[in-house]
């Protein structure tokens, strides 16, 4: 059975905290309404259904009242399910089309993968190029037979699911229970049909034990009166078989059984065991008496594979199931597109239900007869003209044809809901429900007519972006950067169906030549080079194309149209590489429709967007990562290639110094000079170690490819040099698409993001409440900051002290011995200390808090891109200051939402001090500020006013310590007084249990935004000063 999560669809800032999503029960086969399923969670196996002659466990009912309760705890869940079905494959896709699974929304990342994961099936294509994470010899070893891991490895690559160990492990375990069933008996089948349990591991091996327990059970017997579903009448103790074979014979019939010895004896077994006697309780017993054991390896993986791929464990794998649910909408959708009118006229003629099972029978068994008979079963129905009952028929058809999707399909599937056997009216206004929901999670709209709009202009757009690839190469002479992307789809468009009219075969825009083109374009441009040559052009296969356009259109090869063709081809496929459906999706998302936009501003838009710092560096480790896997070149040409993508970022930032210098001096703007100005440069301190041009370009042939390109301005970004070293990886890169990280890189991520994905429900709580987007990057900071919060300021200081990074551990790194800062470092930096001060002078209101802390972000962001930039060449040191970033970046978006963490000296001491703003409905407004300090040890304290004046508690770990604060009560009265604050009752107590992090997360559950009183900020200014003095009375 399913829980069925009902979400509104709003992006997760709009309803965390509000309109929290509501629970209803239903059983697999149901199609009753369950407005809006946002998600479903399996829990076949821990509920059975109230009506069942023995349950176990909670009640359905029970489970839904505390899921209710408990919302996060099923979203967290369902989330960290579908992780494990996300492969290294998949995760690499996400990347290549310029998603960033990391910071986006992990229901949006489950909705992306689907229609990647989809794509791929309906294309027949099985992506592989990525080693698994585990070797076969690795897995032979865990799993102890080379058979099972063969097997393993198969089905688990036919669903594209990764072999994670958490996986491999639930498989093996569950196996080697089932596998001790070598039989059923009738006990426990009678127990899986009366319950109405899917046949899973977890469900046989209970109704193994609890089955026996009614086997001395009479049953008195139903069977299905009149035409009724779910109607039953007690039978008779002697049951007359023979009056009630038509009705036997119809429950088997549409159970899709054929009528014979076997089936109606099935019948006859339910009927005299006291079991409802219908078409899933027949269906149910047939598939277990189809069923062996003990279950072999391959029937067993196949389910546990498709359990994974269906957001189920292992253990509550349907061993019936021959589909994943992404298969099965698939299939439906694939097939309800090959359904004609005339099918809906033949289910008429057979009076069976209009559904879409029978209607795939009725095309399936049409398929190949003959016209004439085809037309005679239609003509049945003509009469004086096309009856009301088959033109409805025929607009039910076309109603579900046009609004099914492969996605809405899954998203119906996943609720339980059953497609095929669904009502047609049903059926059309659950997929238009299902289609809203999608094109809301996919937007970020709530308003449904909102959402459809912008689905439509990601759609759209998609196919504009993938229509000009595909376009004719002749077709770059005819658009124009003022055309918008819409009109320029539309003229490639254009050419192509006249091109394709008159058999002409022709060469793409944005691919290589077709084999089968090459021959015919060398002896149709043999003189290519020549005209080059002649034009003092160089010989690139990109003025070749140039010459062959311009051969295509017949216009003159002049200096004109050859600029004019190279620079429409070069626009084009500026915007067609950077158009990917990330960006697409990031665009629409801000409220920007691509379609509406001319060329040379999409270009300028797509081009021009400033990548936040976490970028950046996420970007840098990735251009190291594969400089790393350069084996052939030498430390020093290393050097000097990080210097120039350093350049590459100086020029992009606008910091043309560099270009400046070399001006200055009257040179040319040689990337020989460019590295020459930029290493005798010291403005902004930086001392770049990039080496002699000459030596550089004298670097062999990976060397003399890219700085060739560079020279000839081919490449002039860091993105495109990054390219470069992408394109030219080792063997295995082959494999990758252009720009797609390297296998090690996507490995890592995807283990991550899996990782992220089971973190504590506290941590999906905490960014629930204070109101962040839940991604697997705010997951693994948000759980580093509760644990460890004075870590990241502790790091920044370390470097900010002139630390020395040189790839070691992370926690190493804030504890290595600080280096005496040169003459010129740090004379323009300022302390984490004086900053924690200048924060903590800024708390006054909600507003100055605000700017004080943005004040703070920028500076530690900063000094982070300043150390990875300026003093740091190895990717481990990389990757720890991106994590440093990531986490400057989330305590910013905290602060948003009033949930503020200081780093402040107190005694010496550098400490990350947490103070949280709550608002809740019907409630005074309370600050809770959260610490640790050496000489006071784990404090917490609440505040808020009331008509008494200031109220609240701090809380200590230690006695000692609440017995010390308590006797410094009037001095802490004093401190309020000057604040013109009045105080009434304050308490100081012990709580030996006291954790900040756990203080944080409960005190902050359900806050809400709103309008902080001033003096509120004021008070929890004067408490940590009032702490910082105790602490320092009690050290001296």
């Amino acid at each position: 059975m399913n829980i069925i999560f009902n979400g509104t669809g709003q992006d997760p800032k709009a309803y965390l905290n509000k309109d929290r999503e509501t629970t209803g029960y239903q059983k697999a086969d149901s199609t009753r309404e369950v407005c809006s399923a946002g998600f479903a969670l399996d829990i076949s196996g821990t509920v059975t259904d109230n009506s069942a002659y023995a349950g176990h466990g909670r009640t359905a009912e029970e489970v839904m009242q505390k899921a209710g309760m408990e919302d996060i705890t099923a979203r967290r869940n369902y989330m960290a399910v579908m992780s494990n079905s996300v492969s290294d494959e998949d995760f690499a896709k996400l990347q290549e089309e310029g998603f960033h699974p990391g910071s986006t929304e992990i229901d949006t990342v489950v909705t992306i993968v689907d229609k990647i994961k989809a794509a791929l099936l309906k294309g027949g294509t099985q992506v592989v190029g990525y080693t698994d994470t585990i070797d076969g010899e690795s897995l032979a070893r865990i799993t102890g037979s080379e058979s099972f891991a063969r097997e393993l490895q198969k089905q688990f690559t036919e669903q594209d699911i990764p072999l994670t160990e958490g996986n491999i492990e639930e498989a093996v375990t569950t196996y080697e229970q089932l596998s001790s069933v070598s039989t059923l008996n009738e006990d426990t089948i009678r127990y899986l049909v009366e319950n109405q349990l899917d046949i899973t591991p977890e469900n046989i091996y209970f109704a193994i034990h609890a089955g026996s327990a009614g086997s001395g059970r009479t049953g008195q017997g139903y069977y299905r009166a009149g035409e009724m579903d779910g109607y039953y009448v007690k039978k008779p103790e002697t049951v007359e078989y023979e009056s009630l074979m038509p009705q036997i014979e119809q429950v088997i019939q549409e159970a899709g059984l054929s009528v014979d010895e076997e089936s109606v004896s099935d019948a006859k077994w339910l009927i005299e065991r006291g079991i409802p006697f219908n078409t899933d309780n027949l269906t149910k017993l047939h598939e277990l008496e189809k069923m062996t054991f003990p279950v072999s390896e391959e029937d067993f993986l196949k389910a546990a594979a498709i359990a994974i791929s269906d957001g189920r464990a292992v253990r509550n794998a349907d061993l019936t199931a021959e589909e994943s649910l992404l298969q099965q909408a698939v299939r439906i959708e694939e097939s309800t597109k090959e359904l004609t009118d005339r099918d809906a006229d033949r289910i008429l003629i057979s009076e069976l239900p209009f559904q879409l099972k029978n209607l795939f029978a009725i095309h399936a068994e049409s398929t190949g007869l003959e016209e004439t008979a085809d037309q005679s079963s239609s003509d049945s129905l003509q009469g004086a003209g096309m009856s009301a009952d088959r033109l409805q028929a025929r607009r039910y058809l076309e109603e579900v044809r046009l609004s099914m999707t492969v996605s809405a399909n899954l998203k119906l599937l996943r609720s339980g809901f059953q497609i095929e056997t669904a009502p047609m009216e049903e059926l059309i206004r659950r997929l238009s429900e299902a289609g809203i929901q999608v094109d809301r999670e996919l937007t970020g709209e709530t308003d449904p007519v909102r959402a459809q709009e912008k689905a439509g202009w990601y759609r759209d757009s998609l196919q504009a972006a993938e229509s000009l690839r595909r376009a004719p190469a002749a077709v770059a002479a005819q658009i124009e950067s003022a055309d918008t992307l819409e009109e320029a789809a539309q003229k490639s468009k254009a050419v192509r169906i006249s091109m394709e009219k008159a058999g002409e075969k022709y060469e793409e825009l944005m691919t290589t030549p077709r084999k089968d083109l090459g021959d015919s374009i060398k002896k149709a441009f043999q003189n290519v080079d020549d005209i080059l040559a002649d034009m003092g052009k160089e010989l690139t296969e990109e003025n070749r194309k140039t010459i062959r356009i311009l051969g295509y259109n017949s216009m003159d090869m002049t200096e004109k149209n050859f600029e004019r063709i190279r620079a429409s081809e070069k626009l084009l496929k500026n915007i067609t590489d950077n158009l990917r459906p990330g960006e697409v999706l990031s665009m629409i998302r801000k409220g920007i429709n691509p379609l509406t936009m001319t060329l040379e501003d999409l270009y300028t838009y797509l081009t021009g967007q400033e990548q936040m710092p976490e970028e950046e560096l996420a970007s840098y480790s990735e251009f190291l990562y594969h400089l790393d896997q350069k084996k052939e070149i030498s430390q020093e040409e290393r050097d000097a290639y990080i210097g120039i993508y350093r350049l590459f970022r100086q020029i992009e930032k606008g910091d043309d110094a560099a270009l400046g210098a070399v001006a200055d001096t009257g040179r040319s703007e040689t990337l020989e000079n460019l590295l020459s100005a930029v290493r005798t440069a010291k403005k902004r301190h930086m001392d770049y170690k990039i080496g002699d041009g000459k030596e550089v370009i004298a670097a062999g042939d990976l060397t003399d490819s890219i700085i060739a390109q560079i020279e000839r301005g081919f490449i002039h970004t860091r993105k495109e040099m990054q390219q470069a070293f992408t394109e030219n990886d080792d063997p295995a890169a082959d494999e990758l698409a252009e720009g797609t990280p390297a296998e090690g890189e996507i490995a890592g991520g995807a283990e991550n993001f899996r990782a992220a994905v089971a973190s504590e429900e506290e941590i999906f709580r905490y960014l629930s409440d204070n109101g962040q987007p839940i991604t697997a990057d705010n997951l693994l900071v948000a759980g580093e900051l509760l644990r460890t919060p004075a870590e990241l300021f502790k790091g920044i200081r370390g470097f900010e002290r002139g630390a020395q990074t040189a790839g070691k551990a992370k926690k190493d790194h804030a504890d290595r011995t600080a280096r005496e800062p040169s003459d010129e470092a740090g004379t323009d930096r300022i302390s984490i200390e004086d900053l924690g001060e200048e924060l903590l002078s800024g708390f006054t209101t909600q507003e100055s808090a605000g700017k004080a802390y943005d004040r703070l972000a920028d500076v530690l962001s900063e000094q982070i891109e300043r150390q990875a930039f300026e003093n740091t060449t190895d990717i481990l040191d990389v990757r720890y200051l991106h994590s440093l970033c990531r986490q400057v970046g989330f305590l910013r978006s905290m602060a948003k939402e009033e949930n503020y963490t200081l780093p402040l000296q107190i005694n010496g001491e550098l400490t990350a001090v947490n103070l949280t703003m709550i608002h809740k409905e019907g409630a005074e407004s309370k600050v809770t500020i959260s610490l640790e300090t050496e000489a006071l040890g784990k404090n917490a304290a609440e505040f808020s006013f009331g008509k008494m004046g200031l109220t609240g508690c701090s809380i200590s770990q230690e006695r000692r310590a609440a017995e010390k604060l308590s006797g410094e009560a009037e001095l802490f009265r004093q401190m309020l007084s000057e604040e013109e604050i009045r105080a009434g009752d304050i308490h100081f107590i012990t709580e030996e249990t006291l954790d900040p992090a756990g203080y944080a997360l409960k005190t902050g559950s359900g806050k809400e935004k709103g309008q902080t009183d001033a003096a509120l900020y004021r008070v929890a200014r004067t408490y940590i000063s009032f702490i910082r003095q105790i602490s320092r009375k009690e050290s001296e």
